[in-house]
């Protein structure tokens, strides 16, 4: 029984974090004419995603990731979220091309260009990732973290 309440006590939180952080998108989403049933779809393989990904069942994770983007075809965060899970099982490739993908559905979502930009230095394609962070500059001229990873790249390379 107590095994059940921790269970549930440390899953509770994780599922409460992910629904505030879709709610703001529904009004977005129903206004681009999905109904109401593809949004929770979406959402229900959203969150099964991400509780596998937190309990490290990267193949569940992304079955159910997969079946939301299937949802929410232009969902960059959707996009993101996948490219993190190949990240972790080591294919930096793919998660590069989602990557991609989530940047050019949404170019003001700054969170896959920095991800894309480590993906590249790990894989130790510094031009590459340069030249997405100064993609994120350009889409997001605020953008404070994009501006210290541009500086620290060229830091790196003694480019003062």
């Amino acid at each position: 029984m107590k095994k059940t309440v921790f269970r549930l006590f440390r899953f509770l939180p994780t599922c409460l974090l992910a629904v505030i952080l879709i709610l703001p998108l529904s009004a977005a989403y129903a206004s681009a004419g999905n109904d109401g049933a593809t949004l929770y779809k979406s959402y229900y393989h959203f969150l099964a995603g991400y509780s596998n990904e937190m309990a490290g069942n990267w193949d569940a994770a992304l079955q159910h990731y997969n079946l939301a983007l299937a949802y929410d075809t232009q969902s960059a965060y959707l996009m993101t979220s996948i490219a993190g899970v190949y990240a972790k099982q080591g294919d930096m490739e793919k998660a590069a091309t989602y990557l991609q993908r989530a940047i050019h559905a949404n170019p003001t979502y700054a969170t896959p260009y920095l991800l894309l930009g480590s993906v590249y230095t790990s894989l130790r394609q510094q031009d590459k990732a340069i030249g997405v962070y100064e993609d994120l500059v350009r889409a997001i001229p605020d953008s404070k973290e994009g501006l210290i990873y541009l500086a620290t790249m060229h830091a790196s390379r003694k480019e003062y």
